[in-house]
């Protein structure tokens, strides 16, 4: 799901709006009225008003999708993590992809970070995971080949 793009324009409503809509159906409207009133789906209507029925209190009722960015690490160990692998780098040390998911998965099993059950039963963080702080970070980090560095010229014969 990396460039997810939304194929439908349903649940577009802010949690005003339901909530004033599902306000109008309590002061007595009709819930279709209402709902075309309010420009919201009244199936969704229905449901907030059943949800509001059961709890009672209109203050304390959630509406909308509330969705958390689910972060396995915080800007400042992303940060640690991210010197670690420019310093590595910078002594000429090889990170392929693979290591970085597994140098991420390692950092997070030594410090006791909850993660996801894919990344502790394969070992190693998730390639979404890698795609994603690749292009948090595109600035400081490239992909490149690693190139030996030969002596020939430096090496000479006595």
């Amino acid at each position: 799901m990396r460039n997810y793009k939304r194929q439908i324009d349903g649940g577009q409503f802010s949690r005003q709006q339901m909530q004033d809509a599902v306000s109008a159906v309590f002061a007595g409207g009709s819930l279709r009225k209402t709902a075309a009133r309010f420009d919201v789906n009244y199936k969704t209507l229905e449901h907030y008003v059943k949800l509001q029925k059961n709890e009672g209190n209109t203050d304390s009722a959630s509406f909308g999708y509330q969705t958390e960015k689910k972060c396995v690490f915080t800007n400042e160990q992303e940060k640690l993590l991210l010197n670690y692998v420019l310093e590595a780098t910078s002594i000429y040390y090889e990170l392929t992809l693979l290591d970085l998911q597994k140098l991420a998965f390692d950092f997070a099993d030594a410090n006791k970070i909850p993660m996801p059950q894919s990344w502790e039963s394969n070992e190693i963080a998730g390639e979404e995971w890698m795609v994603k702080f690749r292009e948090r970070h595109k600035e400081e980090l490239s992909l490149r080949k690693h190139r030996s560095i030969e002596c020939r010229g430096l090496i000479k014969p006595i």
